[in-house]
């Protein structure tokens, strides 16, 4: 089974440096080779559209959906979500991933959760 786990981070103001510039590094964790394209895309997309709204520290991770299926699950963690009811997260998440997939990998999706690290440690 892959999961796919992404976590976005406050932005740290830039060091002047007279190094020259490196390149961006690239995530700790990647997704398995095993990981469809579009679960990939959607993580990362929601990933930089969380964090550009202002929703900070999200942990962001997918799994499939039983054996054997082309369905995935994701789950959304982040404090800031705090402030934000269950149908002000679910908008946010669904118009991203409306923006990020095309409709036929759109249903392959069967559930995005919107959790506080409070709401997730009382399941």
């Amino acid at each position: 089974m892959s999961v796919v786990k992404h976590e976005t981070r406050p932005s740290k103001p830039a060091r002047r440096s007279t190094k020259p510039a490196r390149p961006p590094s690239k995530p700790a964790r990647r997704p398995s080779s095993t990981t469809p394209a579009f679960v990939t895309l959607l993580v990362d997309e929601l990933a930089s559209s969380l964090a550009a709204a202002g929703i900070q520290r999200a942990k962001i991770e997918s799994e499939p959906v039983g054996g054997g299926t082309k369905i995935h699950r994701i789950s959304v963690v982040s404090p800031s979500f705090k402030t934000l009811s269950q149908a002000e997260r679910q908008g946010i998440v669904w118009r991203i991933a409306e923006k990020a997939l095309a409709p036929a990998d759109q249903i392959k999706i069967s559930m995005i959760l919107t959790l506080t690290p409070a709401e997730l440690e009382q399941r």
